[in-house]
């Protein structure tokens, strides 16, 4: 058995959603606490959830509170401590580090990590008039934790120059880049364009992709009535996309907690299997 407080990742899960009816779309929160749910399924322990000690929420562009508190709630570790990330897009990545560092500190056995966005749905139910419900949280409901700095994403120097958005950022870098490179604007083009169509082949062939259209290396760099050039030389198939409905879900536990927790389970689907016989 490796050191008891070894960091494991034991469950992920995933989901898209789009449905037929709006009517059908589910906010933000019960989208965290299905792909929680589905972690814990794809751990083989779903014993897991009622045991965490921390619910970790991804902070997105929804008006929760604490949201990891009503995901704590819905799963059963209504004694788990709860966090609330900063903006950033470094964030997912930072809070699986600062887990694995509590959980080898021996501060920490089991951990939820969530996160969703329903901006799709969201906007699509204003757009008709549709009424769809939220969670809210009473005035003063306030994570136990929040990770990460508060981030000053433009400085005055840049703001006095226009400069606020990524798309009006990185085009700069890219520029720079092409520049230093000694290319010429065409050849860079066709560069970013074969680099943006292996990106485009791997989300074609990822069913949790949300955008699976195949595109060409040419489609990719030539503007279009599909395709706008949006900041040169980007195109619109080679700027992020927000509009989407997903959530993801990981479970991190330390081996000890794992192993006894999986042990548990175990032995309850054998009396299960005892009984049935």
């Amino acid at each position: 058995m490796p050191d008891p407080r070894t960091p494991v990742l034991v469950g992920v899960a995933q989901l898209n959603q789009r449905p037929d009816s709006l009517d059908d779309a589910l906010e933000a929160s019960a989208l965290m606490t299905e792909v929680a749910v589905a972690a814990a399924r794809d751990a083989g322990a779903p014993a897991l959830l009622p045991a965490a000690d921390l619910v970790v929420a991804i902070n997105g562009a929804w008006s929760y509170r604490d949201p990891a508190r009503i995901v704590a709630d819905a799963v059963g570790a209504s004694t788990a401590r709860t966090v609330r990330t900063t903006h950033g897009g470094n964030t997912p990545q930072m809070v699986v580090d600062m887990v694995a560092e509590q959980i080898v500190s021996g501060g920490l056995d089991v951990a939820v990590v969530v996160g969703a966005e329903t901006i799709w749905s969201r906007r699509r139910t204003r757009a008709a008039g549709v009424d769809r419900s939220v969670t809210e949280q009473p005035e003063g409901v306030a994570p136990d934790e929040t990770w990460g700095p508060e981030l000053e994403l433009v400085d005055p120097h840049e703001q006095t120059r226009g400069l606020q958005q990524p798309v009006e950022v990185y085009p700069l870098f890219e520029t720079a880049i092409r520049a230093q490179r000694g290319e010429t604007v065409d050849a860079h083009r066709d560069r970013i364009a074969r680099l943006w169509r292996g990106f485009n082949e791997a989300a074609v062939a990822n069913p949790f992709a949300w955008s699976r259209t195949e595109m060409s290396a040419e489609e990719i760099r030539n503007p279009s009535a599909a395709n706008r050039m949006v900041a040169f030389p980007y195109t619109k198939a080679m700027c992020s996309n927000w509009d989407l409905d997903q959530a993801a879900a990981l479970i991190l536990c330390s081996a000890e907690a794992e192993h006894r927790i999986s042990a548990a389970a175990w032995s309850r689907s054998q009396l299960l299997h005892i009984a049935f016989v």
